[in-house]
Order: structure tokens, then C-alpha cells, then sequence
């Protein structure tokens, strides 16, 4: 079976979960080197993506259109990707995330990924041409893809909910979450780095956008100083200047750091050093973030809104009220008094994940001959 991989959207350090999502597949696929991959990839991401080329059954097909310039990537996808697949005879197309080709004349079947459906709970973000694009994308992809996977049951019924047509050709597989631990081999400089001690430091992995209710931590370190200990947060995106303004409003220059993009390594040891690792989000599709700090042993104190207790099957500490500092400064004593243990998640491993895909794929091959 040769399966093509639209990767043309990634843009390599900016799509944030969804990225680790398929190269934490890409791995898994081919390490276990049972079906053949062809990428479909961008001139401005190949190269991120030729290391994967070093598995005998992943090859790399290098498409005449940039990841960067939306509008006509999007385009291109529309009219070219379909005859390109065809032309390279693929069995199945893989879609990552949540579009396939409008255009769509062949007889190659799809299975694309709806990751969640935040536009639809925080339109504000997005622009009023980017709103109707994503309606319009899931409804092409509910209507017509022959398989739609997404990433846990709370979006399967949000999903269902929406488009009730895709009821019988809709699966729902965890994210892959690598969680072999890994880190950097300095990991006394890496706390050097942000000016922390080990178990000194409260530890966030998250964008800056306002349903990551990061204020919500801002008021708590604020209005409880005597339990504070310094916060840093890693991640990209969102409203960088607002949250930094924020911080003075609040007082919190010294005590709440902003690490901005760290790799893997860095992000690991921050995970091992910390005190607590707090997660203040009210809406997510899968949440990477609080299940790999689990995996380290660390005490988790985070909300249940969305998926989220789904995901880490009741091993954290949960506010019963996100918005509130007294609950979370509450529960951070709580969890304080808790000992650190490792939580394993064997159905997140990649390998495991990888393998749920590949029977999703071939029950569509075995369909469709």
C-alpha cells in the first residue's frame, strides 16, 4: 500500500501541536516500516521533513508551491493535489488535518484529521475570510472525505454534532505523544538559562491566546505571593504584547518569564525541574502538554474543561472553577501535598497511535476493493 502525505501546510515552528502530531507519526510509520509513504511536500519545508527519508519505505515528492504563502498553497491543494496523487498511483491519501480537495475528480480515496473545532467556540480569533474557509473545509471534509479520524471523544461528538452525516466514517485515535524521555544533557544550565532552581519554578506550556486562561495564573500568583514561586511559560502565538502588559499591570516582572519557542531537550528538562506543572486551558482538542508532564512524574493541577480530563484519565489535580485564583492557589496546595509518580500512557505512544491509523487505512483499501 502506498499511502501520499499532504504536508504542504506545515510551516515548520509554527503549527505548534499539530506539527509534533504528524512528525511524531512520520517516525512511528517508519520505524515500524509496514506500508509505503510518499510526502507531499512544500519548497520551503522539505528539508525539514528529508530526515524521514531515511526510512526505506518513506520517500519525499517536492511540490512547486511554498507553505508560507497560504492563499496559494490553498489553491494548489484545490486543483493539483488530487491529479498528482493519482499520477504517482497512491492507494490512499492522508490529509493531517482538516482539508482535502474541493476538486477532488479521482477515485483515490481520503482520510483527513479534524483536530478540533476552535473557530467555531473563539471566531474572534480568526478573520472573517479565515471563519468561513474553516466551516467550509470541515464541511467538504465531513461530507466528502471516505474517513475522518480526529483526536478524542469530546471532538468526535462536537464533530457528530455539527455534521451528523459523518456519524458512521468517523474514528476516534488519541494524539501520539512522545513520551521517551529525553533531556537536555545540561539540564542544570537550561534552568541557569531562566534563572530557576530545580523544584523552584512552576512550569505552563502554552500559547498566549485568551481561552489558554493564562490571566486566570496571573491573579493567582498575584493575590497568594506566600505559595508563589516563579512561573515560566514555552510556547508561541497568541497575544504576546497584551499578556506582557498584564504582567506589569499585575506586578509579576519578577516572577512570571516567558520563555518564548524552546526544543524538545530544553522543554524536557523544564518539565523534569519543576515544582508543579499548571494547565489553565478551557478548550482543547487533545492536550499534548499535561500528559507528557505526567509521563515525567510531575504534579498536574489544570482544569477538565473540553477533553481534557478524557485525556489525562483523572491522574491530575482539577480546579472545579477555571476562572477562580482562590480554587487554583486551593488545589495548588493540594497537589503540593501529593508525592510525584510517573503516569504511563501506553495507548498515546506513537508506535500504538501509528498502528490504529494503519487499520483505519486499510478498512478503507479493503472497502474501496
Amino acid at each position: 500500500m502506498l499511502i501520499g502525505t499532504d504536508l504542504l501546510w506545515v510551516r515548520p515552528g509554527i503549527n505548534g501541536g499539530t506539527e509534533s502530531v504528524i512528525r511524531n507519526l512520520l517516525k512511528a510509520f517508519g520505524e515500524m516500516g509496514e506500508e509505503d509513504f510518499l510526502l507531499f511536500v512544500s519548497e520551503d519545508n522539505a528539508d525539514s521533513f528529508r530526515k524521514y527519508e531515511d526510512y526505506p519505505n518513506v520517500r519525499l515528492h517536492v511540490c512547486n508551491v511554498k507553505s508560507a504563502v497560504p492563499a496559494k498553497r490553498v489553491l494548489w491543494q484545490n486543483f493539483c493535489l488530487d491529479k498528482l496523487a493519482a499520477s504517482c498511483k497512491v492507494d490512499l491519501m492522508f490529509s493531517p488535518i482538516y482539508s482535502i480537495p474541493r476538486h477532488k475528480k479521482g477515485r483515490t480515496p481520503y482520510v483527513a484529521v479534524i483536530h478540533d473545532m476552535q473557530a467555531l467556540h473563539y471566531p474572534e480569533y480568526f478573520g472573517r475570510i479565515r471563519n468561513m474557509f474553516f466551516r467550509l473545509s470541515w464541511k467538504n471534509t465531513c461530507k466528502n472525505a471516505t474517513h475522518v479520524i480526529t483526536i478524542s471523544d469530546y471532538c468526535k461528538d462536537e464533530i457528530i454534532g455539527f455534521y451528523p452525516g459523518v456519524k458512521d466514517r468517523i474514528t476516534r485515535i488519541y494524539d501520539p505523544v512522545d513520551i521517551r524521555i529525553s533531556c537536555d544533557p545540561e539540564s542544570a544550565r537550561v534552568l541557569e538559562k531562566y534563572g530557576v532552581k530545580r523544584r523552584g519554578y512552576d512550569y505552563c506550556v502554552s500559547s498566549l491566546l485568551p481561552h489558554k486562561n493564562l490571566d486566570t495564573l496571573l491573579k493567582m500568583k498575584s493575590e497568594f505571593r506566600e505559595n508563589a514561586v516563579p512561573l515560566l511559560i514555552s510556547g508561541v502565538g497568541g497575544r504576546a504584547d497584551e499578556f506582557g502588559s498584564r504582567v506589569r499591570e499585575l506586578g509579576l516582572e519578577d516572577m512570571v518569564f516567558q520563555t518564548g519557542f524552546v526544543s524538545n531537550e530544553e522543554r524536557n528538562a523544564l518539565y523534569a525541574g519543576c515544582r508543579l506543572f499548571l494547565f489553565p486551558s478551557v478548550f482543547e482538542g487533545f492536550g499534548m502538554p499535561p500528559v507528557e508532564a505526567l509521563a515525567f512524574g510531575k504534579r498536574v493541577v489544570m482544569t477538565k474543561k473540553a477533553c481534557l480530563e478524557e485525556v489525562t484519565k483523572k491522574n491530575a489535580v482539577y480546579v472545579d472553577d477555571p476562572f477562580d485564583p482562590s480554587d487554583w492557589n486551593e488545589k495548588v496546595i493540594q497537589a503540593l501535598s501529593l508525592p510525584e509518580h510517573v503516569v504511563t500512557f501506553p495507548e498515546y505512544a506513537p508506535e500504538a497511535v501509528a498502528a490504529e491509523y494503519l487499520k483505519v487505512f486499510r478498512k478503507v483499501l479493503d472497502k474501496k476493493n
